[in-house]
């Protein structure tokens, strides 16, 4: 019973930090709990009713869920109705980097209206109940979601389970305390369950050698790797740990081989700029992958990303790829940067409709023929190449951000039927002809450099 987890877990709170008892509101009524109910147009689960029969909420002090205050009825009204008032194209865009962990546990989006705000840290991030999991997760598992959680974490399967371990983290002194009653505990993480490993294998050379734990494997890895790896392997003392890493950063490292990042089974995104990588083929064996970054390598074939059904931002940026073609079967890709490339033409990406941001600056692309219609796409680049035509932009009605910087643009008009854009990015000449030929008024941002009258003529344009 939840009744009972929470009065353990006050039982030594009041021993430890008295003065976060006495900040405990009394009970929602009945009225209250039917009212929020109604409010957020969703049903509390028993757990949560619970809770919130046994406290509305506190009064501001030191806070309930680790150190972030147990908010009342209202103040969680408040809170969901500010998420729910998101701009659909920033939360579309947005959802793109949201990554579920453990994976298939949380919808991966940036916010959502099943999520119920039970805390807060004041700086936009909030412990919530998630009322509509994913397909591994459990209706009441307590999550964390925020401007500052691209991951999107379980923190217990339900709410006692996050009183017990609250609970025992108390009994076993494993927390400090400040003056004023603030408690701080390392929050709790739910794992994924997984199958054990045994010794691992895989192809080295040509052979299957095999490994009996973490430090072998690790040791039979370039100097390279060993340097990379040396911080995320400290703690790891078997395979099955590897399971728990989602974030690989191998930036500015030494490294022409990605045959490791295969062990990783989990991984989620991996940054691989600055490197001398020459191919992505060890990534076929990660089909989990949602986020890659490859900009400024020499790597010139794409083979292998074919197999990453789930990648969802790719970016490229001055690399050495010119064929886009391994990306045509990718259902889910919906950020591609490839500027500073040598690609020329989009045909081979013409069917990922389902893009919604797009890089081709500095590229040999002359048409955006083969992107016609795109129907979520939010933001384009096309700055810095010899694109001239812009009358394919009112066939994309999202699109509320394009960047024309250092284009020989002669009609602006397409611009003028783009009732959704809301920022522009432009050189100053670009910005005096596009002022007074636009019936809407955007942000315009501008590249380059400015005299002093022209940042005055263009402040005043900006805050009239």
């Amino acid at each position: 019973m939840l009744e009972e987890r929470l009065e353990a877990l006050k039982t030594e709170l009041q021993t430890i930090s008295p003065e976060l008892i006495t900040l405990f509101n009394p009970p929602a009524t009945p009225a209250l709990i039917a009212q929020a109910e109604a409010a957020v147009g969703r049903s509390f689960p028993a757990e949560l009713r619970a809770l919130y029969q046994i406290h509305n909420g506190q009064k501001q002090g030191a806070g309930l869920f680790f150190d972030w205050p147990f908010l009342t009825l209202e103040e969680m009204v408040q809170e969901w109705t500010l998420w729910s008032k998101m701009d659909e194209m920033y939360r579309l865009d947005f959802d793109v980097d949201a990554i579920s962990v453990p994976r298939g546990y949380i919808k991966e989006m940036y916010v959502s209206p099943a999520w119920l705000p039970i805390a807060k840290d004041y700086g936009g991030n909030h412990y919530a109940i998630d009322l509509d999991p994913a397909a591994k997760g459990q209706v009441g598992q307590v999550i964390v979601f925020g401007r500052d959680y691209d991951y999107k974490y379980v923190l217990a399967n339900s709410l006692a389970e996050l009183f017990d371990y609250y609970t025992e983290r108390l009994k076993t002194a494993e927390y400090d305390f400040e003056e004023g009653g603030s408690i701080y505990i390392d929050p709790p993480q739910v794992q994924e369950p997984s199958a054990a490993y045994g010794s691992a294998q895989w192809p080295q050379s040509g052979q299957s050698t095999a490994y009996d734990d973490v430090a072998a494997w690790q040791q039979s890895l370039s100097p390279a790797w060993q340097k990379a790896l040396r911080d995320i392997l400290e703690n790891v003392t078997d395979f099955n740990q590897l399971n728990t890493i989602y974030h690989l950063s191998l930036l500015r490292a030494p490294i022409n081989d990605l045959t490791p990042v295969t062990m990783f089974t989990e991984l989620r995104e991996l940054i691989a700029s600055v490197t001398p990588i020459r191919s992505v083929e060890p990534l076929a064996a990660l089909p989990y992958l949602k986020k890659v970054v490859l900009g400024n390598t020499p790597l010139e074939t794409l083979d292998g990303l074919q197999m990453c059904y789930n990648l969802a931002n790719l970016s490229l940026s001055g690399s050495k790829v010119s064929d886009l073609s391994p990306l045509a079967g990718l259902p889910n890709l919906k950020k591609l940067n490839i500027s500073g490339t040598p690609v020329a033409s989009l045909d081979s990406i013409a069917n990922l409709t389902h893009l919604i941001a797009l890089d081709v600056a500095r590229t040999a692309i002359t048409s955006l023929a083969a992107i016609n219609g795109f129907p979520t796409l939010l933001r384009l680049n096309i700055s810095q190449t010899t694109i001239t035509d812009l009358s394919i932009l009112p066939t994309f009605p999202r699109l509320s951000a394009i960047d024309i910087s250092d284009l020989a643009i002669t009609d602006f008009s397409p611009l003028a039927a783009c009732q959704n854009i809301a920022t522009i990015a432009c050189t100053y000449d670009q910005f005096l002809i596009l002022k007074d030929r636009l019936p809407y008024k955007p942000n315009i941002s501008i590249v380059g450099e400015m005299t002093d009258d022209q940042k005055e003529i263009w402040r005043d344009y900006l805050n009239p």
